[in-house]
């Protein structure tokens, strides 16, 4: 990990759940944290999938180091949850051809 950079999986307090919206678009895989709003692509709809938790990821890292993270939790509704993460199932509009990925990600305690 780059110096200055923190990692918001080291001291896991809880665990947030996002989803990754993949469609194809040119013959590139289009995707996107539907809560966050952080886009990236791929060549195939895997590392698509891939790409994104680790965008995602750099950008968690990111609001945490500018100490913006709680300020974007609470504007995005983003709840840190601690204990078992609920198997609750979200009905998400899709559009044909989009593909739909529930990520679960440990992160430090909001303070």
């Amino acid at each position: 990990m780059p110096e200055g950079e923190i990692d918001v999986t080291k001291s896991k307090a809880g665990n947030i759940v996002f989803t990754i919206s993949v469609h194809e678009e040119d013959g590139v895989f289009q995707a996107e944290c539907l809560e966050l709003g952080v886009p990236s692509f791929d060549r195939t709809l895997d590392e698509a999938f891939q790409r994104a938790c680790e965008a995602t990821l750099l950008y968690l890292n990111t609001i945490e180091a500018e100490g913006q993270r709680d300020r974007i939790f609470r504007d995005q509704g983003i709840k840190v949850i601690t204990g078992k993460v609920p198997s609750t199932t979200r009905n998400l509009p899709a559009r044909p051809e989009e593909f739909l990925s529930r990520q679960i990600l440990p992160v430090a305690a909001v303070g």
